[in-house]
């Protein structure tokens, strides 16, 4: 992903030097979303006003320079001081790369996501647009709160699964403890064998055991 809408380049290229936060739109847009359908994203605010604060200022070279050209071709040495680092894939390290390590992916997951292939249709009513608090008023107001009903939501929404595995586990392993035992009962118990008729006979009871049926077989 390039840079959120902030351009390096001349002014005289960049159009006057007018810039635009259209990450930043995107980012709210998102938010949006994930507050009108808070069980449809897998992921929470969290990793929203993390990438709004990388895109501006990060250890990482996933949001620098203005287009992929850019990020890839070595700049004119003359012009280098007033362009992006040049060769940012083999010079910087990845945010993705950090975001998706299984210990910090955790943090921002969405605890009350459930799939659904439905699509979703979001109101685009004036009443339904609410400004985006957590970025905004970060700094006003203290997360503290916001972080521990963050911590029992997640608890709750663990204790609620942790009952329903373990029955999926009990039915699992007393199907494949019968199974087990029922092998067992066929390897044990003996085949009888019926011993043949001397006159090379066998006779069969009908399940009335009424009628005979007598069966003989040829001569050699």
């Amino acid at each position: 992903m390039c840079g959120p809408g902030v351009s390096t380049e001349p002014k005289s290229q960049a159009g006057g030097g007018q810039e635009a936060p259209l990450f930043l739109l995107f980012l709210d847009c998102v938010w949006q979303l994930s507050r009108q359908f808070p069980f449809s994203l897998e992921f929470g605010e969290s990793l929203l006003l993390a990438l709004f604060d990388n895109a501006y200022a990060s250890d990482y070279g996933t949001f620098l320079c203005n287009n992929e050209k850019e990020r890839r071709v070595l700049g004119d040495a003359s012009r280098r001081s007033r362009r992006c680092l040049c060769k940012v894939k083999e010079n910087t390290h990845s945010l993705w790369a950090w975001l998706n390590q299984p210990e910090e992916k955790k943090k921002y997951l969405n605890p009350l996501y459930s799939h659904n292939p439905l699509v979703i249709w979001p109101s685009v009513e004036p009443q339904s647009i609410q400004l985006w608090q957590g970025l905004f008023f970060r700094w006003i107001r203290p997360s503290q709160y916001l972080d521990e009903a963050r911590a029992e939501m997640q608890r709750l929404v663990e204790a609620n699964e942790a009952p329903a595995k373990e029955s999926a586990g009990s039915r699992l392993s007393r199907s494949q403890r019968g199974a087990c035992q029922g092998e067992h009962r066929e390897q044990a118990e003996p085949v009888a064998l019926r011993p043949r008729h001397p006159d090379g006979e066998r006779k069969m009871s009908s399940s009335m055991g009424t009628s005979v049926l007598a069966i003989t077989s040829p001569s050699l």
